[in-house]
């Protein structure tokens, strides 16, 4: 027979599991200038700007929780962000369309700018 002991609360891998259930994991490419740091880690909240080529900048996303980072030979290289699926599309078409800069902000007390 199947019982309680046998069963976990866990699944998926490492950035899964620290998802909220309606949550969807996206990763930007980003630079240790762009990702504000190098030493930028999983669990920081983050503003999102995009600088497209015509020199405009505009902040996108506010307080997003960094989920998990990526490194290669030269330093930070990614970033994977909790969002929603309106806000995954925005940042995919940032992405796109021009450059991802982060700016780090303190999740705890960080006032928004912008209506959510």
């Amino acid at each position: 027979p199947l019982m309680t002991s046998m069963l976990t609360s866990t699944a998926g891998n490492d950035v899964e599991v620290r998802m909220s259930a309606t949550s969807v994991a996206v990763t930007v490419p980003v630079t240790s200038i762009t990702g504000v740091t190098a030493d930028i880690k999983p669990e920081s909240h983050i503003n999102v700007y995009v600088t497209y080529n015509s020199g405009e900048t505009h902040l996108i996303l506010e307080n997003i929780r960094v989920l998990a980072t990526i490194s290669g030979n030269d330093g930070l290289s990614g970033l994977t962000l909790e969002l929603d699926n309106d806000k995954a599309t925005k940042v995919i078409a940032a992405t796109n369309t021009g450059t991802i800069y982060c700016g780090l902000v303190n999740g705890d007390g960080y006032q928004y700018e912008t209506q959510q």
